[in-house]
């Protein structure tokens, strides 16, 4: 799932980048058309100023001057647009950078977090697979303990019957180290009643 969003993010992002790139293209586009026109009114200007030349050489000084200082003013109003096209195209190259970059930081995030994930569901299955095999060890071990159990106090069952049967008596019961303090008749034993009928059978 993390993989889709990733792949779809970075797709998206990409597209971006084309759709900015081409922009850029565009704009720088209508920049070299907008200085090729530039150049063609300098070039225009030039003849202009051979005109003023002409001018001021053979007409009212005055007046050549005024059309020359005009003239002038719109070279300056020409550089000034010259300068500010070259900025709005800085502007857009380094905004197309900045996209770059921030595809390349997403990318690096979203590698993180998936590196991240995938250690923390190993070290979750690890403990998973621990704990399953510690509760495995322990009932195995319980297992064999009631069978044990079960195996003593049948045989003891036993013994006291045919004391009984012999004696009349049941014989006094040496508690185990390991066995708590209990009546005979309080343990509850799990025992197959046909076995049991087949013993008393046999000896009667």
């Amino acid at each position: 799932m993390l993989g889709q969003i990733f792949y779809t993010t970075f797709k998206i992002s990409g597209k971006n980048c084309i759709n900015l790139t081409k922009i850029t293209l565009k704009r720088a586009d209508q920049l070299a058309k907008e200085i090729e026109k530039i150049s063609i009114k300098i070039n225009a200007s030039k003849e202009n100023i051979s005109l003023i030349t002409y001018i001021i050489s053979n007409s009212n000084l005055s007046t050549n001057v005024t059309n020359c200082l005009n003239k002038i003013k719109d070279l300056y109003t020409l550089s000034d647009s010259i300068e500010q096209g070259l900025i709005n195209l800085e502007s857009v190259i380094d905004e197309n950078e900045f996209e770059h970059l921030k595809v390349q930081h997403e990318y690096h995030l979203s590698q993180y977090q998936l590196r991240k994930e995938e250690s923390l569901e190993n070290f979750k299955s690890s403990l998973d697979a621990n704990h399953s095999m510690k509760i495995a060890k322990y009932e195995s071990k319980k297992k064999v303990l009631c069978r044990k159990d079960r195996k003593f106090f049948k045989t003891l069952l036993k013994n006291d019957i045919e004391s009984y049967k012999n004696l009349g008596t049941l014989p006094e019961m040496k508690q185990p180290k390991n066995q708590n303090s209990a009546l005979l008749e309080e343990i509850q034993l799990d025992f197959d009643q046909n076995e049991l009928d087949q013993f008393f059978g046999d000896k009667l």
